[in-house]
C-alpha cells in the first residue's frame, strides 16, 4: 500500500512494525567512542588511532591490491580460508580437491602444503595419520604420499558384488527430479 507524502505517521508505523518483525532495535545503538591508544614515549610509532581510521586502512591496502599496485603474491592472507576442515564424516576426496584449490588461490608452496594438511584435520583424524605413518612422523611425509595413505585406508576399494548390489538398490525418490535421480546414479557406481 503507497504511503502518501503527508502521512509520515504512517511511516513512522510501518518501520516500527518492519523492526518489530524482523528484531531490529527501535533507535540505532549510540556510536562507540573513539579507541585511543595509550601514548608510549618510548615508541616512536604509536599515536591515537580510531577503529573508523584502521577500517580505512584496511579498505585502502585492499583496494590496493584489486587494483593491481600490490601484487597478488605480496598481499597478506588477511582473510584466508579458515573454514576449510576434515572431520572423519567427510568425504576425504573431496577435502583434498578443495584443498588443492585454496593451495593454488593462496599460492601455498609446496613445503608448506603437508603442514597445512595437518593442521586442517581433526585431531582424531590427525590420530589415524599418525598411526599410518609409523616409524615416520607424518609432517617427514611428502604431501601425495600422505593423501594415498589416508584415501587407502578411508576408502577402502569395495567389492565387485557390493557394487553390484548398491546400483541395483537405486531407486528414484517420490519428489526427486530425474536430473538429481541420475546423479545420484552416478555417484553410487563410484
Amino acid at each position: 500500500m503507497p504511503f502518501s507524502s503527508s502521512s509520515v505517521e504512517e511511516k513512522d508505523a510501518a518501520l516500527r512494525c518492519f523492526q518489530r518483525l524482523y528484531g531490529i532495535p527501535a533507535s540505532p545503538p549510540k556510536p562507540l567512542p573513539p579507541y585511543k591508544k595509550k601514548k608510549n614515549p618510548n615508541h616512536p610509532t604509536t599515536s591515537d588511532t580510531t577503529s573508523h581510521e584502521v577500517l580505512n586502512i584496511i579498505s585502502d591496502i585492499a583496494n590496493s591490491a584489486q587494483s593491481g599496485s600490490i601484487p597478488r603474491e605480496k598481499m597478506p592472507n588477511v582473510f584466508g580460508v579458515t573454514d576449510l576442515r576434515f572431520e572423519l564424516i567427510d568425504e576425504w576426496q573431496m577435502f583434498i580437491e578443495r584443498l588443492e584449490l585454496m593451495f593454488i588461490s593462496q599460492n601455498v608452496e609446496k613445503d608448506k602444503q603437508v603442514p597445512e594438511l595437518l593442521t586442517r584435520v581433526s585431531a582424531e583424524t590427525y590420530s589415524i595419520i599418525r598411526d599410518l605413518s609409523i616409524p615416520q612422523k607424518p609432517s617427514e611425509l611428502k604431501f601425495d604420499k600422505l593423501v594415498k595413505l589416508v584415501e587407502k585406508h578411508l576408502e577402502p576399494p569395495s567389492s565387485e558384488l557390493a557394487r553390484r548390489h548398491k546400483f541395483v538398490t537405486v531407486e528414484q525418490n517420490t519428489n526427486e527430479s530425474l536430473s538429481d535421480f541420475i546423479a545420484r546414479l552416478k555417484k553410487s557406481v563410484t
